[in-house]
């Protein structure tokens, strides 16, 4: 669920105790401001009139978070980026081929280049 899609019965049962404990009739109780996280920034929600002034608190948010804003360990994170640099050498090293072309196989700009016009 990191990711932001909900794949599983599983996410589902975090999705839906997230939502119990985020969305209750407290979260608007003007005497006392609830904050949805307070890990690097001030997650609330704003005091705002207009349209203008949403944008300008939405603008506020800081575009990179740490795990800890969804309720995460902050190794989420390390494996995170741990899969994500795996999948991208992964994918490049499916991308290579040999570049002899005399043994009868493709050099590596033929088959990029077949690649392409599949896609």
């Amino acid at each position: 669920m990191y990711g932001g899609r909900v794949t599983d019965d599983c996410d589902r049962r975090v999705m839906n105790t997230y939502l119990r404990e985020y969305l209750g009739n407290f979260i608007f109780d003007s005497n006392q401001t609830f904050f949805f996280s307070t890990s690097g920034a001030e997650y609330t929600i704003p005091q705002a009139i207009n349209h203008e002034q949403f944008v300008m608190a939405i603008d506020t948010i800081p575009l990179f978070t740490s795990p800890g804003v969804f309720g995460l360990h902050p190794n989420a994170e390390i494996s995170y980026f741990t899969n994500t640099a795996k999948d991208l050498w992964l994918n490049v090293l499916s991308m290579q081929t040999s570049d002899s072309a005399g043994s009868g196989g493709i050099n590596k700009e033929e088959y990029i280049e077949n690649v392409a016009s599949d896609i």
